[in-house]
């Protein structure tokens, strides 16, 4: 058993070709994901943005079957039932220059690394760790409503944020050239305001999580009043609770901004605990794959 398996177009290998457009032009697009019991975590809304996206940029999405068949020959090479998945699907190799190379086979990446961070929530709703603490970065995400939501290659500017910041601050909230706040650069953000569930709209730029979409419709099929928007740093003390999401670390509270500490303590929140049970639900509920 090892700690990371990398499989490429089904074989054991973490070599690729220079030609390669994803390593040229980070044209492609790529899914994170968590394994728990062996089974990866909302499969089916992970294949589906990574459809999408290979649609909206004209890329042809291998089979699922060969998907899944690559991530059970990962995970029975790894150590324990917990793991982090990251899929990766390139327009393949291609000569010099732009231009795409009509007829290349797609390049299918899949790598699974042992275990997954801790999350705030553990089975029993006790914290598992320490409220996050956030940044405000200077580096701004570009407009670019064509591009937006995707999960693509082309992340240069979350590399530029991540720079900003190190231990003890856990995440760094980026925002558009206009000063909206959008997103952490691993995470999305949503708030609280008088029982409303707030999220930044992300039309013009941003990544649309597959964890930000699934807590989305569980508040509205639950009832709770949603809304997407603008979202400025300003606001961000003003809200009754903070917090960002991802699909490995799940819901995670934020204690503190910068300098300033978080009005009310996120853990200490019912909206925290009755979002977690919607979420867990859920991913009790999800039928497995493997």
């Amino acid at each position: 058993m090892v700690s990371h398996v990398c499989l490429i177009n089904g074989l054991v290998t973490d070599q690729i070709s220079v030609r390669d457009r994803g390593f040229q032009f980070g044209d492609g697009l790529f899914e994170t994901l968590a394994v728990e019991a062996g089974q990866p975590v909302f499969w089916a809304a992970h294949f589906r943005r990574l459809q999408a996206g290979a649609s909206r940029l004209h890329l042809d999405c291998p089979p699922e079957a060969q998907w899944l068949d690559d991530i059970a020959q990962c995970l029975a090479r790894l150590e324990g039932g917990e793991a982090t998945l990251k899929l990766v699907l390139t327009r393949g190799n291609s000569a010099r220059g732009y231009a795409m190379q009509h007829g290349a086979l797609v390049n299918r990446i899949v790598q699974a690394f042992a275990g997954l961070p801790p999350r705030f929530f553990s089975g029993d709703e006790k914290p598992g760790r320490p409220p996050a603490r956030l940044c405000l970065c200077r580096q701004r995400l570009g407009r670019n409503p064509q591009l937006a939501g995707l999960k693509h290659l082309n992340r240069l500017e979350n590399v530029l944020a991540r720079r900003e910041f190190a231990p003890p601050i856990d995440e760094g909230l980026m925002r558009d050239t206009q000063g909206d706040i959008i997103e952490g650069v691993m995470s999305n953000v949503f708030a609280l305001r008088e029982g409303v569930l707030l999220t930044p709209d992300l039309s013009q730029c941003g990544v649309a999580g597959v964890l930000r979409e699934t807590l989305m419709r569980l508040a509205i099929e639950a009832g709770w009043p949603l809304e997407t928007g603008r979202l400025l740093p300003e606001d961000l003390l003003q809200m009754d609770a903070l917090f960002i999401s991802n699909s490995l670390f799940e819901i995670l509270p934020v204690g503190r901004i910068d300098d300033a500490r978080f009005g009310v303590s996120f853990s200490q929140h019912e909206a925290a605990a009755r979002l977690n049970r919607l979420l867990q639900q859920a991913k009790h509920d999800a039928a497995p794959v493997l």
